[in-house]
């Protein structure tokens, strides 16, 4: 048991108990820059 683990804590694994949540695309972090210019400044909030 290592120090910094209290009284009746487990260590931790890989598993998770469940699948992992899945998702379509991530952008890439130039179109992300874009994005948020496009929508960011005062007066823009709809």
């Amino acid at each position: 048991m290592s120090a910094c683990h209290s009284v009746g804590e487990r260590d931790l694994t890989a598993e998770v108990g469940r699948p992992p949540t899945l998702h379509a695309k991530i952008d890439s972090a130039d179109a992300a820059h874009r994005q948020v210019a496009r929508g960011a400044g005062a007066g823009r909030i709809p």
